[in-house]
């Protein structure tokens, strides 16, 4: 066709004008149907609405500036609006080989000129999708036109709301590092980096120092259980200490006979109970057997030790038979046993033993013990002790008795002693030796009643006993009786 002219309601497609060529024509506001094809850069001064294609053979551009390149790059575009009157708006970004990325990619400057990059994209040759930047800036999250999480360039994040986790089996898992590290959560208040508490759980300290809370305020444990267990500690799966409305409960599994000790610097036990052995013991040091001891378990008693050695002991003894308290006791500890130096009977017995003296090479006991007595119209006999005698060595023992004496019917008192030796030859005649001495009347202003020995013996069975018969003063007396002994310690006998 001729060129510089005014074309005006060209149809591409009619007979006339198939696949026509126009050159350096001039397009009016008209209708052009069919498919133009434009093998150069073409001026369109007026709006251009299409029904069909529209094949370019370079470039589109807009008042003589690219817009759509010869690569089908977008270029020198201000903004990219999609806007549908219906329906959904999408911009869809493929790539459809393989081991390629799809991504949307945004540069801008700061007030100083440094570029600021971020990035969403599908990271095929990774694996991944990406949101987030590409130079040393922050990356933040909004909602509602407000910052909701800000992720810093040492990839910290800071949330300005609460976190949810909402699952099944919801969990938090704080993936710290090995040798030199801690996995924390700290409690910071209005400030950055000011640890005013903290649970952590170092992993140096993990064996020893284990789970630690760290706080610089009180630490109090709440709970609002009504007829249950508020805290529990437990070890292994197995409960051992709990606390509730009663109160606190300590090794609750008592088959397990754990221990509850309390410590000073040092490490060392000051104050332990000992669930195995039934004990209890108080000010321990480097020695087990330091302090005080309470020990249970049939064995009643209260251990003073001191050096690592058992020195004095208070000891409850049940009656044979029967849970009735018989004994309360003083003792102390030589030679690998333990000694009653001053006890205490149910029936209102009290027995003395200073202790243990040495004289001729034989180990002797002097001991003291008390009886009391009383009569009604008739004398009472007084059973002191029973002996027995070895097979072996020359067993003696030396009795002072002294009796003390009030008559109730009349203003009568009275005080008298008196003396008794026993003996028995086991290597020779094979009989005991008796030997009295009268009780003597030291005071009396009623009368001239004394007190008389009893004394049986059996040789064959190398046994004996010792009594005394008191001697009232009036229809009713009470009698106070005073036991001192002396013997070696191979003379066995029992008080009565």
């Amino acid at each position: 066709m001729s060129k510089a002219r005014d074309i005006a309601d060209l149809d591409f497609n009619s007979p006339d004008i198939d696949g026509g060529t126009i050159d350096g024509a001039t397009l009016g506001a008209n209708t052009v149907s069919g498919t133009v094809t434009f093998n150069s850069a073409p001026t369109f001064n007026t709006a251009i609405s299409m029904n069909s294609s529209l094949n370019v053979a370079s470039t589109i551009g807009i008042a003589g500036t690219t817009v759509i390149s010869s690569s089908r790059d977008l270029q020198n575009v201000n903004s990219l609006v999609v806007d549908r009157a219906t329906g959904n708006a999408t911009i869809d970004a493929t790539a459809h080989s393989n081991n390629t990325r799809s991504t949307v990619s945004t540069t801008a400057k700061n007030s100083g000129g440094t570029t600021v990059r971020g990035v969403i994209g599908s990271y095929g040759d990774a694996n991944k999708v990406d949101i987030g930047t590409l130079s040393t800036h922050t990356l933040s999250i909004l909602t509602d036109n407000t910052v909701a999480a800000n992720f810093d360039t040492s990839q910290n994040v800071t949330f300005m709301g609460d976190i949810i986790v909402d699952s099944s089996n919801a969990e938090i898992n704080l993936k710290s590092g090995v040798g030199g590290t801690t996995g924390a959560i700290n409690w910071t208040f209005n400030t950055d980096d000011s640890n005013f508490a903290a649970l952590k759980l170092p992993y140096d300290s993990r064996a020893s120092v284990g789970l630690h809370i760290d706080s610089g305020y009180p630490i109090t444990l709440d709970y609002s259980v009504s007829g249950a267990d508020g805290l529990r500690m437990s070890a292994s799966g197995v409960m051992h200490n709990r606390f509730n409305s009663s109160g606190a409960h300590f090794n609750t599994p008592q088959s397990s006979n754990l221990d509850f000790k309390v410590s000073s610097a040092g490490d060392l036990d000051k104050f332990v109970i000992d669930a195995g052995a039934n004990e209890i013991k108080m000010g321990l040091g480097n020695d087990a057997n330091s302090g005080l001891q309470f020990i249970g378990g049939g064995s009643e008693r209260l251990n003073i030790n001191y050096n690592g050695a058992q020195k004095v002991a208070i000891r409850a003894q049940s009656a044979p038979g029967g849970n009735d308290l018989d004994t309360l006791s003083i003792q102390t500890h030589s030679q690998g046993y333990f000694h009653d130096r001053l006890m205490f009977s149910r029936n209102g017995v009290i027995t003395e033993n200073p202790g243990s003296v040495n004289s001729l090479g034989y180990n002797q006991r002097q001991i003291k013990k008390y009886y009391t007595a009383s009569s009604a119209f008739s004398n009472p006999t007084v059973s002191i002790m029973s002996l027995s005698a070895p097979t072996h060595s020359y067993p003696q023992i030396v009795l002072k008795i002294t009796v003390m004496q009030l008559g109730l019917s009349a203003n009568a008192a009275g005080y008298s002693h008196g003396y008794a030796s026993l003996s028995y030859d086991p290597n020779g005649t094979n009989t005991w030796t008796t030997d009295t001495q009268a009780f003597v009347n030291e005071y009396n202003n009623y009368g001239s009643a004394v007190p008389t020995w009893s004394l049986t013996t059996d040789d064959a069975a190398r046994t004996g006993t010792v009594s005394i018969v008191c001697n009232r003063m009036t229809n009713y007396d009470n009698y106070s009786i005073e036991v001192e002994v002396m013997n070696r310690s191979n003379l066995n006998y029992t008080w009565s």
